[in-house]
This record gives structure tokens, sequence and C-alpha cells, in this order.
């Protein structure tokens, strides 16, 4: 008797490996995978820091990502409303970069930071100054690593009613 034993193939199942990797925005020149840009608003009280003549900061680009940031100081006697940035992405984690300041005094760099992911706050960042001249590039302000895989938008808003003016210099965004 010839007995017929089934071959089953398993050629089809192969192995996917797929790596993480991080993608940077730059505030001024965007995601360079997918051309996404940082929108700003009001467009109005934000300025491009490395072209900024009325800026009170002015830190030096040669340390900064891809040579630019975007500036904005949000005065709640004078402005309706805190000035904001959001940019989409697609990812599960972002890790945002401010240029940080720590004078009193021209400028004065008291930041009130909020973080929003598709519009529900997720965190914060406050600085009151120290008084100190010294600089921080690369400063990380914002990080999330628990966010569910997917298209998302991030918001990032300076400042709030009823504050104080705060100062915000954005660099530049990485998502995972």
């Amino acid at each position: 008797m010839l007995f017929l034993v089934p071959v089953i193939c398993f050629s089809f199942l192969r192995p996917v490996l797929a790596a993480l990797r991080n993608v940077t925005i730059d505030d001024t020149y965007g995601d360079p995978d997918t051309g996404v840009q940082f929108t700003y608003a009001p467009a109005g009280n934000w300025s491009l820091g490395q072209n900024c003549t009325n800026c009170e900061a002015h830190p030096d680009p040669a340390y900064t990502y891809d040579k630019s940031w975007h500036d904005t100081t949000f005065f709640p006697s004078l402005d309706t409303a805190p000035p904001n940035a959001s940019v989409s992405f697609n990812g599960s984690a972002i890790y945002v970069y401010c240029i940080v300041y720590h004078t009193t005094s021209y400028p004065n760099n008291y930041m009130d930071l909020r973080f929003l992911i598709d519009g529900e706050e997720t965190g914060n960042f406050n600085q009151i100054p120290t008084g100190s001249t010294e600089i921080d590039y690369n400063h990380l302000v914002y990080k999330n690593s628990s966010i569910p895989h997917g298209v998302h938008t991030f918001t990032l808003v300076n400042g709030q009613p009823g504050g104080q003016a705060a100062l915000v210099l954005l660099d530049y965004m990485t998502y995972t």
C-alpha cells in the first residue's frame, strides 16, 4: 500500500523585520520624508528666528538644527489667544526640542508650554528663568513614547490667558 503524505511548504512564511527609525521635522524645512510642515498660528505672531531683526533672542544658528528656529512671545495683556505650532506625523513617539534661554531680561525667557496630541493635552513644560546667561540648544522640552502608532497631530501652545509673557524658540521635533 502506498501512503501519500501531504507536504506543507512553509517557504511563504518569512520573518518580517521592521526597524523603528527616527525622522526629524525641522521648524522651517519640515519633514524630509513627507514634506509636511509646521503650521504656525496666528501666523503674524511667529517669526523665522534667524531672520528676525526685532526679536529679543538671537541664538547662534550654528548650534541649531538646520540653522533655523521659530520665535514667538505670548503677551496676555495684548494677545487674544496663545500662539501655537502644529504638525502631523505617522508614528508612536515624539521628542520636541527648543532653544532655551535662562535670562530674566532681554530676553525674559519665562516658558509656559503645553503639548497636545490629537487635541488632548498630554504634557507641559514650565521654566522660571534663573538669570544665567547660558543658552541651552537642543533642549528636550517634551517627550512622549506611549502614543498609539498611527497618524497624529502634535500641537505646541505657548502661554496661557491670565498668565505672564512667555517666550518660545521652537527648533525641531523628532518622531519614531
